[in-house]
């Protein structure tokens, strides 16, 4: 449970791993081959302009919805939408592969940080509690749970038993139902009871 909770728990990328995805070999020669077709594209530019006709401009499009791209232009466009697609796909690739490569470790490491956070007498550290209460990410109830919840065993009968009653005032304190509570309804036989009695 405490690892739930870790707000240092990997969910994300973080800029750096982000920044290392743009050094792959990968991602540079896909983005090496979109700076490429943008070159071409500025290079033949004028021309390209002429056979396109501004039939593929957003702002243009309703006026002239009719004039058909010619075909050099459609085939342009394709090739364009393919590689910052495939650049697109392999940085979220790679990122997921990243994320993934992170939970893995954390799984990894987290059990022998618990097992020692166990031995050293206290199952949520300090630090965990207190990010937890500065960033607001849990309640005040939710708190006293966990403090109630995840400690260690009292060494006689009486302090264990005393430390599982807390726990249970916790449990029952933190569940409490939200909302406003359902109107009674009437079970059927009363309701047919109140039939018969009016006739």
């Amino acid at each position: 449970m405490s690892a739930s909770i870790d707000p240092r728990r990997p969910w994300k990328v973080t800029t750096e791993l982000s920044k290392s995805v743009e050094c792959l070999p990968r991602v540079m020669e896909l983005s090496r081959r979109v700076k490429s077709r943008k070159r071409d594209r500025d290079r033949l530019s004028p021309g390209f302009k002429k056979d396109c006709q501004g039939c593929c401009r957003p702002k243009q499009k309703d006026q002239l919805r009719e004039k058909k791209c010619p075909p050099i232009c459609r085939r342009y466009r394709r090739a364009v939408k393919k590689y910052h697609r495939l650049l697109r796909n392999e940085k979220q690739r790679q990122q997921n592969r990243l994320k993934r490569e992170n939970l893995e470790r954390y799984k990894r490491e987290q059990p022998v940080i618990d097992s020692e956070r166990e031995l050293s007498g206290k199952v949520v550290d300090e630090e965990v509690l207190g990010a937890l209460q500065r960033t607001g990410a849990i309640a005040r109830k939710h708190l006293l749970l966990l403090d109630a919840v995840l400690t260690m065993p009292e060494a006689t009968v009486e302090a264990e038993l005393g430390r599982r009653i807390r726990a249970i005032y916790a449990v029952i304190a933190f569940d409490v139902e939200e909302g406003s509570p359902l109107p009674r309804r009437p079970s059927p036989t009363e309701s047919s009871a109140q039939v018969q009695g009016s006739q």
